[in-house]
């Protein structure tokens, strides 16, 4: 295979483990989040936010030349996600 071609394979991965890293940061302050709106009897669920979120992220995304619809689906995960370590 092409050496080019591997380096560059080889920077995505170490892109690909930051995100990862990253992605456990955000899901730890999620818990936290989570026993704190219990704690609190908070709602855990925060539609407006979430809306505000979405939105926010995808006008990031246009700025940074990526696509608004794929951000959108991405942190609609991400939200699905810190909605489930919420309710643990």
């Amino acid at each position: 295979m092409d050496r080019e071609l591997q380096e560059l394979r080889a920077q995505i991965d170490l892109i690909d483990t930051e995100i990862l890293q990253k992605i456990a940061a955000r899901c730890a302050i999620v818990k936290k989040m989570g026993q704190f709106k219990k704690k609190k009897n908070l709602p855990l669920i925060d539609k407006d936010r979430e809306q505000l979120l979405l939105q926010d992220r995808s006008k990031k995304a246009v700025k940074l030349h990526l696509s608004a619809d794929c951000t959108h689906k991405l942190f609609r995960l991400l939200i699905q996600e810190a909605r489930k370590i919420q309710k643990e």
